[in-house]
């Protein structure tokens, strides 16, 4: 392998575009100079553009750099959300948030059973009788926490129906990118159960097989004001803590 062939296999995992690439491989390969001074500024040159290269793809590896585009992600991954058949069709985020705000990385102990809690967005919005709340995390850009309320008295308006206690856990598997889960006391008989069922019931606790080791997720459907309104929440920052 000459030396061309490993400068390209050494930069290719990066984040940077072919021209920046070639003009470092350039550089690396030009002809060595004679003089001292410009072969010393050659190598400071080219150490630059390593470092430039080496930045460049820290900053590329954040999905959600600024609010407008933690709500254009929002957007994204709700529709991904109801694409994969975890959110009915008919929830709705709006036109606009209500509110964004950055919260930073934070690691709230015991509390939250060691949870550490990524640098995210918090994000408020709705529309068409729907409200939402939920956090992306600005690396991923997955919604992390997500709750859904509306009112009315069928819960298909904010879990599809026939939506299992099993399926849910597999497709919320799927959509953050975990090997599998497990939920705690399930006695062989939750996985077919429908998540309805629990409705009122309390929080259905779920372990991802993946995500930070004995930090659990949680699952609730809840009823206020004689069902007047209904809610669905899925993720971190329960209330239990």
């Amino acid at each position: 392998m000459n030396n061309r062939e490993k400068v390209r296999r050494a930069f290719s995992p990066l984040a940077a575009d072919p021209e920046t690439v070639n003009a470092v491989m350039a550089a690396a390969s030009a002809r060595p100079q004679r003089r001292p001074v410009r072969r010393a500024l050659r190598t400071v040159m080219v150490a630059a553009m390593i470092v430039l290269l080496l930045t460049g793809s820290a900053y590329a590896a954040v999905r959600v750099a600024s609010p407008n585009q933690a709500w254009n992600v929002t957007k994204q991954e709700l529709a991904r959300m109801q694409e994969i058949g975890l959110l009915p069709a008919q929830v709705d985020s709006g036109e606009s948030a209500n509110m964004i705000l950055e919260s930073n990385a934070q690691n709230e102990g015991e509390y939250w059973y060691g949870r550490i809690f990524p640098h995210c967005y918090v994000i408020d919005c709705g529309g068409s009788g729907y409200h939402l709340n939920l956090n992306v995390d600005i690396q991923t850009g997955k919604i992390t926490r997500l709750a859904v309320s509306t009112r009315g008295a069928n819960y298909s308006d904010i879990v599809p129906d026939g939506m299992t206690v099993g399926r849910c856990c597999a497709m919320l598997a799927e959509y953050w990118g975990f090997g599998g889960y497990t939920i705690l006391g399930d006695d062989g008989t939750m996985q077919d159960k429908l998540l309805t069922d629990f409705a009122g019931a309390g929080y259905i606790t779920v372990f991802f097989a993946g995500d930070q080791s004995g930090v659990p997720m949680y699952i609730q459907l809840e009823g206020f004001t004689a069902g007047e309104e209904i809610s669905l929440l899925i993720g971190t920052n329960h209330l239990v803590g």
